[in-house]
C-alpha cells in the first residue's frame, strides 16, 4: 500500500512539475510521459530499499 502511494504521488508530482515548466516557458518536454512513469518508479525503489535495506517481496512489488 506504501508503495502505490508513493508512485501515486510522486507521479503527479513530476506530472504537475513537467506542467509547471511547459507552461512556464512555453515548450513541451521530449518524452515527458515516460519520464513520469519512469522516474517516479525509480526514485520509490531507492527510497525503500535505503529505508528497509532489503528487496521488496514479490507480492509487495
Amino acid at each position: 500500500m506504501q508503495v502505490s502511494l508513493a508512485l501515486c504521488l510522486c507521479s503527479v508530482l513530476i506530472g504537475v512539475i513537467f506542467f509547471i515548466i511547459e507552461d512556464t516557458f512555453g515548450f513541451e518536454v521530449p518524452s515527458a510521459g515516460v519520464i513520469s512513469t519512469a522516474l517516479p518508479a525509480i526514485l520509490t525503489g531507492i527510497y525503500f530499499g535505503n529505508k528497509t535495506e532489503t528487496l521488496m517481496s514479490a507480492k509487495t512489488r
